[in-house]
C-alpha cells in the first residue's frame, strides 16, 4: 500500500536525509514519547482505582504499548486488545475498562481541541488560511460557525448531564452495560482531579516534544520553529483520525500540512513523513513486543502464585 501511494517518492534522498538524522534529538524526542506511554498508564490507574480495580502500573504501561502494537496492524483494535490485556492479568472487566478508555478519548479530545485553539492563537499568520480552506469552507455551507461550536458545547454538557443522571447504582450485580457506563463515568469519582488533568496535559506535551525532536533531528525541517511542531503534531493527530494501518494516515497528512502551512518542499515534507512514521512504528514494535512478552511473564507468574 505504502509503494503504490509512494511510488514517486525520491527513495535515495530520503534515505540519505533519514541516515544523517541528530541523534541527540532523535533520543529527546523517543524519551518524551515513551514518558507520555508510562503517564497513559498511570492515568488509567486513577480512573479504575475509585471503582476498586487497583492496576499494576507496570502490566498497565504493557498493556497499553500491546494496544498500539495492535493499531499498527488494526488501525482501530489496539483499545480493546489492551482493555483484554489488562482484564486478564488484573481481574477488572473488560466492559468496564472499555468504558474508562472511551472517558479517557473524550478527555483527549478537549486537550486536542484546546491545543487547536492555542495554534491558531500563536501561529494566526500560517494557520488561518489552511483552517478556513480545509476546515471553516466545508463546515460553513452547512452551518455557521458559532452554531457548529454551539451544538458541541451543547452536546458536551448534554454527554456530562447523562453520565451524572446514571451515577446512582443500580441494585444486584451490574451487567455489561451498565459496566460500560461505570467505566464511563469514572471520571467523576476522581480522589486527585486536577492532577488526572495535569497528568492528561502532560501526555500531550510529550508528544509535542516528540514531534519537536524528530523535526530538529533532520536537517531539512530543522528551519520550523518550536509552535510549528505543535501545528505538526495537530496534523499527525488529523492522521491518525483516517483509519490505514501502520499510521499511513498520519503520512500523508504530516506531508500535506507541511507543504500547505509551511511551504516545506514536497520531498522534504514527505522525507519527515517517512521518518516520523518509521520512528513511530519502530518503537512501537521494539517495545510493544518487549511489553507482550514481559506481560505473559508475568501473567504465567500469577496463575502459577493463584494455583
Amino acid at each position: 500500500m505504502f509503494y503504490y501511494v509512494y511510488d514517486k517518492t525520491n527513495w535515495n534522498q530520503t534515505f540519505s536525509s533519514i541516515k544523517n538524522a541528530n541523534m541527540a534529538w532523535l533520543s529527546f524526542a523517543i524519551i518524551w514519547l515513551i514518558s507520555s506511554h508510562l503517564l497513559r498508564a498511570i492515568r488509567w490507574n486513577m480512573l479504575t482505582k475509585p471503582s476498586g480495580y487497583s492496576l499494576n502500573i507496570r502490566r498497565s504501561f504493557y498493556a497499553v504499548m500491546i494496544g498500539y502494537i495492535v493499531n499498527v496492524a488494526t488501525s482501530r483494535g489496539g483499545e480493546i486488545a489492551r482493555c483484554a490485556a489488562v482484564s486478564k492479568s488484573e481481574k477488572a472487566p473488560v466492559d468496564f475498562l472499555i468504558g474508562t478508555v472511551i472517558t479517557e478519548r473524550i478527555i483527549d479530545m478537549f486537550i486536542m481541541v484546546s491545543l487547536c485553539f492555542l495554534c491558531l492563537a500563536t501561529q494566526y499568520q500560517y494557520i488561518w488560511n489552511f483552517v478556513d480552506t480545509y476546515i471553516f469552507s466545508k463546515i460553513t455551507p452547512l452551518m455557521p460557525i458559532w452554531l457548529a461550536g454551539l451544538l458541541f458545547l451543547a452536546a458536551s454538557a448534554g454527554l456530562v448531564w447523562f453520565l451524572k443522571s446514571r451515577q446512582t447504582k443500580s441494585q444486584g450485580k451490574d451487567g455489561i452495560i451498565q459496566r460500560l457506563f461505570k467505566g464511563v463515568k469514572s471520571i467523576f469519582t476522581l480522589k486527585n482531579p486536577w492532577l488526572f488533568i495535569f497528568y492528561s496535559v502532560l501526555i500531550w506535551v510529550g508528544y509535542w516534544m516528540g514531534v519537536y525532536g524528530t523535526l530538529q533531528a533532520l536537517e531539512v525541517t530543522e528551519h520550523l520553529h518550536f509552535w510549528a511542531s505543535l501545528s505538526t503534531l495537530l496534523f499527525s493527530a488529523v492522521g491518525i483520525a483516517i483509519p490505514l494501518p501502520a499510521g499511513a494516515g498520519v503520512w500523508a497528512a504530516i506531508s500535506f500540512g507541511l507543504t500547505t502551512v509551511y511551504n516545506v518542499p514536497s520531498e522534504h515534507a514527505e522525507t519527515f513523513g517517512i521518518f516520523n512514521l518509521a520512528i513511530s512504528n519502530i518503537l512501537v514494535i521494539s517495545l510493544g513486543g518487549l511489553s507482550a512478552l514481559l506481560w505473559w511473564i508475568e501473567l504465567q507468574k500469577i496463575e502459577k502464585e493463584n494455583g
